[in-house]
């Protein structure tokens, strides 16, 4: 029978040879605490940290490997590989000088040879113990240490590219960045055909930002040593922060290619594929990112990040939670908590969360925005009171941009508006339906659009409304000042946010006042916070007088509606009324499931109570996971309505949604929060909305909808208005009947629909605010 010890150097091979990196190099580890000698464990564990670009952690190792056993070639080989990689070519070349005179020759020495750039003329070269003393600093994380030893080694040997090197690391390890940079730098100049060196400078450029020169660096190391996995995984992540998104696809591919086992590439690849929407597969790679290194909580975070996406909320959950557990501090880790927990309703948590992650990092302001959308799903949440909390993420902002511009290119009397929008969702979303009619209803001889995009995500639906800006000015690869910087520079008057505290909003651009009036519109329903932002756009229902107090900006009223809405493009009819074929009355709702809240589940379990036989269809991304479905029937089971009484359906694609609109007689809206682009849609399916009278701007949201398309009726005072309402409206089958067979024809003839009136009220708006910026009024 094999020694123990075999055994575990057995173990530590196969899982090597299947990527279990992290289990190998243990593995590896307790063959060299029992034999220290073991050279196979030590080259094997040496050829592992070169693997994941640690050559420095190698040498070591792999010299044990070599001193032990002279006579085999591959030892020989791997350590003068590990000295090339490490930026060691005199030490490399003095090691296959030696390695020849032991016999080494062939195709793979010549190879090696070949890597090796001409030898400078740099007098003395450090003495092979100081190398070793600052590698094991930095190993140690004895990084004062490691700093005194690299300053010695560059004064004694100015003219050697390796002391500059590890200077440079010590620097970028104690986040001294600029300094970093000059150090790898100084150590390129000295050795300018060395690809390590144009790689380690790659990464110091992208640590500053500096992407374009990064990518620069990295495809100059990839030119001179094309299977450095490790430099086409960072060109990867270069690109992805250049939103070259299928450039980075190609580059981290190659990275898994050349090295199959790239902890790295595996990640990033997963980001890249998330942002180019291929879900499925950016779940594969961010699983593969996890089985490579299943302690490391960035992974799980990524993997979470990749299943909120993907509707499945309790996995999600899960990762989230093994993130934290492995980092209690991780931001991410907290921040997609709070939003998996908010998908299943579970606000109070969701909230807690949100306010973790805020206290571990203050200014993170995706936490925070957040945070200011969880409230508006909690009836307990008062307007004044969220306000409240949204006032502290606008101190927090215009505390990080310190002073705002106060001096912009406006004009006395500008002959054209210059106004820009913010958003990221210029695609198919609900923002973008939106947007569609009134674009094309503006005038262009009196206004100058342009248009800034925070989301590298775009689609058939970004090119029509592309079309009708007269530029186009991504932001997604600026950070906030350089995106504050750009919009003054383009001389903008009137600057509108389209995203609120929604998704890939760039509200912290607004903090800088780039543009001197700015205005909060559409996508989001509630006060931004930020007291940069002059106005927020609304209407006599969803901001009526005595509300102001609910907004740290002025209210700005449209006379009818606050937005307008095009007809889908897809030719679905109503079809008829459903109750008369299945003998039932079918209430739905099509909202994200968030909105669910227990008063909302209560107020519908009433509905179905007084009307026995009735059903309700719910359809939301996140009926996708099983567990979450089967919660939903248990909630309304312990209500009171058994679980045969609901249909429960996933996410579709847009014209089987919009058919699944033929399935039901009536929709309900839930409360605080009602349904906007759901509510419309309905309508124009001929399925009328039985909404609540509210008490903010998004509680009214389904009060503006019902009167601009001559649906009052359908509004209630109360719970059990809405109860009697529900019981009143749907007693006579053939009347609404009737209802569906013209609702269509009645809401495309309403305000809600008409976008060349909207189109003129809200250029003359845009005109008003401009004229009323000469005399703001006081706050």
């Amino acid at each position: 029978m094999p020694a123990p010890i075999d055994t575990t150097f057995q173990q530590a091979v196969r899982a090597h040879k299947a990527g279990q990196l992290a289990e190998a190099e243990r593995l590896y580890r307790t063959v060299l605490q029992a034999r220290p000698d073991h050279a196979d464990a030590s080259h094997n564990l040496g050829v592992l940290a070169v693997s994941v670009d640690k050559p420095l952690q190698a040498l070591p190792l792999l010299k044990a490997a070599l001193q032990a056993v002279p006579t085999h070639a591959q030892y020989w080989v791997s350590y003068i590989d590990a000295l090339i990689r490490a930026g060691q070519p005199d030490e490399a070349r003095a090691v296959l000088a030696e390695g020849r005179r032991h016999g080494l020759q062939g195709a793979v020495i010549d190879g090696l040879a070949a890597r090796l750039p001409a030898a400078p003329a740099v007098g003395a070269v450090p003495g092979a113990a100081a190398v070793e003393a600052l590698l094991a600093a930095q190993r140690d994380g004895r990084l004062a240490d490691a700093e005194r030893l690299a300053v010695a080694m560059t004064r004694d040997h100015p003219q050697h590219p390796i002391g500059w090197s590890m200077l440079g690391s010590v620097h970028q390890r104690q986040g001294r960045l600029d300094a970093a940079l000059q150090a790898k730098q100084q150590a390129l100049a000295l050795a300018p055909g060395h690809a390590p060196s144009h790689f380690s400078v790659g990464h110091a450029l992208a640590s500053l930002g500096r992407l374009e020169e990064a990518e620069a660096a990295y495809r100059r190391a990839i030119e001179l040593q094309p299977d450095h996995a490790q430099a086409h995984s960072h060109l990867g992540a270069a690109l992805l922060g250049l939103s070259r998104l299928d450039e980075a696809a190609a580059a981290c591919r190659q990275a898994i290619a050349l090295q199959p086992d790239l902890l790295d590439a595996h990640g990033n690849l997963a980001i890249v594929l998330r942002g180019l929407g291929q879900l499925a597969d950016a779940e594969a790679s961010a699983r593969r990112a996890v089985e490579l290194q299943p302690g490391h909580a960035g992974t799980h975070a990524n993997l979470a990040a990749i299943q909120i996406d993907r509707g499945r909320l309790t996995e999600a959950e899960a990762s989230c939670r093994r993130a934290i557990a492995l980092q209690p501090a991780h931001v991410e880790a907290h921040t997609n908590l709070g939003v998996a927990l908010m998908g299943q309703g579970r606000f109070d948590e969701a909230v807690a969360a949100c306010r973790q992650a805020i206290a571990l990092e203050p200014t993170y302001a995706d936490a925070h925005s957040n945070l200011l959308f969880s409230l508006n799903f909690m009836a307990e949440v008062t307007p004044q009171a969220a306000r409240q909390e949204a006032l502290a993420y606008g101190r927090q902002q215009a505390a990080r941009a310190g002073r705002p511009y106060t001096a912009w290119q406006d004009g006395a009397a500008p002959s054209k508006l210059r106004v820009g929008l913010v958003s990221g969702d210029f695609r198919d979303h609900p923002v973008g339906y939106f947007l569609q009619g009134l674009l094309a209803g503006l005038e262009a001889s009196r206004l100058e659009l342009l248009a800034y995009p925070t989301n590298a995500l775009e689609d058939v639906h970004t090119a029509r409304l592309r079309s009708r800006f007269h530029g186009w000015h991504p932001l997604w690869r600026l950070d906030d000042e350089a995106a504050a910087r750009r919009i003054h520079a383009d001389g903008v008057h009137i600057l509108i946010d389209l995203a609120g505290h929604t998704a890939h909003n760039r509200l912290p651009v607004f903090a800088f006042k780039p543009a001197p009036v700015q205005a909060a519109w559409l996508g989001y329903f509630a006060t931004t916070g930020l007291r940069e932002i002059d106005w927020v756009i609304g209407d006599p229902q969803v901001t009526p007088v005595g509300e102001e107090d609910h907004f740290v900006e002025h209210i700005w009223r449209l006379p009818e509606t606050y937005f307008c809405f095009s007809p889908p493009a897809d030719d679905v009819a109503a079809g008829p009324l459903p109750a008369l074929a299945n003998g039932h009355l079918t209430f739905g709702c099509f909202n994200n499931l968030s909105k669910l809240n227990d008063a909302t589940a209560r107020l519908w379990a009433r509905v179905l109570q007084a009307l026995p036989g009735s059903r309700l269809m719910l359809k939301a991304g996140q009926l996708a996971d099983a567990a979450v479905a089967r919660a939903t029937r248990e909630r309304f089971a312990a209500l009171g309505v058994a679980p045969e009484r609901l249909d429960l359906e996933g996410p579709s694609g847009r014209q089987a949604y919009l058919e699944a609109y033929r399935r039901i007689d009536v929709a309900l809206d839930p409360f605080p929060f009602p349904g906007g682009t759901t509510s419309v849609e309905g309508l124009w399916m001929g399925v009328p909305v039985l909404t609540r009278r509210g008490d903010r701007f998004i509680g009214h949201n389904g009060e503006t909808i019902a009167r601009n398309t001559g649906q009052a009726e359908w509004i209630a005072g109360n719970e059990d208005d809405y109860v009697a309402k529900a019981a009143e409206l749907t007693a006579d089958l053939g009347a609404l009947a009737r209802l569906r067979a013209g609702l269509r024809a009645q809401v495309l003839a309403s305000p809600l629909f008409d976008s060349a009136r909207f189109a003129r009220h809200f250029e003359a708006a845009l005109w008003d605010m401009w004229a009323a910026s000469v005399r703001p009024a006081s706050r």
